[in-house]
């Protein structure tokens, strides 16, 4: 089975993921609100996002949303060496999945004074892997299977607390009737009180939203779509709403609160994000590399 990282000259990964986001969004389920399961290595480590089976590592940025694309619910990846080096095997029949990553290639030059100079590049590549239920690999003591018992509604997370209170330089947090926006001027945070919100969830993912949007400001990140707002609909209104919609996912599943139905907006605000995605391939590379960007400054890790 080859699984080589070698590209085919006519082969557009910057197509390839951008096709295969489009299509989970237009059958009503962004990839960045796919449910998983949650596992648990022997060191302790838990995951509720796709991870690496062998490594028992998390795969970053885009390759998280693109193995969320999966059919499986499972987020247990691997490659085809790896399952071979555990002395297993992957299924007759099974499909590979895409994870791109940069290849830095360094060469040498003339420069106009006829000296040489060694300069670098970087190119998207990519390579394959396999999810363990299509392979022959025990994995089911690592998925962490809970009795599913009632939650009380609108109790403090602690975990989303300690998101919260990691974010240094943060914007004021103010109390509204029903404002829910990050007001850029002013530098704040409107939210209604927590004791509105019928799921104490649904207040983090909100904040979390709103907070991915204030690390643009000019004070931080300084991202482009902040303070100029040019308009419902325009290109960089929607890829704004794209890296908070993705920067909350990515809070949302670190603290263990993600599930489907956290959307802040209608279907229709999801499909606004096609047109884009449509005529711009890079459009979802660059938003959630914004993203990750924007959840590193507020956990610190920038």
């Amino acid at each position: 089975m080859n699984t080589s990282v070698k590209n085919p000259v006519n082969f557009d990964i910057y197509q390839v993921v951008s096709d295969a986001i489009i299509n989970q969004i237009e059958t009503g389920t962004p990839p960045w609100k796919k449910p998983v399961l949650t596992v648990r290595f022997e060191d302790g480590t838990t995951f509720n996002r796709p991870c690496n089976f062998v490594t028992k590592r998390p795969y970053e940025g885009i390759n998280t949303f693109l193995l969320s694309c999966t059919p499986h619910t499972i987020p247990m990846f691997l490659t085809f060496n790896q399952v071979q080096a555990l002395k297993a095997s992957v299924k007759k029949g099974a499909k590979g999945y895409i994870v791109v990553f940069w290849n830095k290639e360094t060469f040498t030059e003339i420069g106009e004074d006829g000296k040489e100079k060694e300069k670098s590049r970087f190119f998207l590549k990519y390579h394959k892997v396999f999810n363990v239920e299509d392979t022959t690999l025990d994995y089911e003591k690592y998925i962490v299977r809970e009795d599913a018992k009632p939650k009380k509604e609108a109790v403090r997370i602690q975990a989303c607390e300690d998101i919260i209170k990691s974010y240094v330089n943060p914007p004021k947090i103010v109390t509204t009737e029903t404002d829910m926006c990050y007001f850029p001027i002013s530098d704040k945070i409107a939210i209604p009180a927590f004791t509105r919100f019928k799921k104490g969830s649904e207040y983090y993912h909100v904040l979390f939203h709103e907070m991915i949007h204030s690390t643009g400001h000019r004070s931080r990140l300084n991202r482009e779509g902040i303070e100029e707002f040019k308009g419902f609909g325009s290109a960089s209104y929607s890829k704004e709403e794209l890296i908070a919609e993705l920067g909350a996912a990515f809070l949302e599943k670190m603290a263990g609160i993600d599930t489907p139905e956290m959307l802040t907006n209608s279907a229709a605000y999801i499909k606004g994000w096609l047109k884009p995605l449509k005529e711009d391939k890079k459009f979802f590379f660059e938003a959630c590399s914004k993203a990750t960007k924007a959840v590193e400054y507020i956990l610190g890790t920038f």
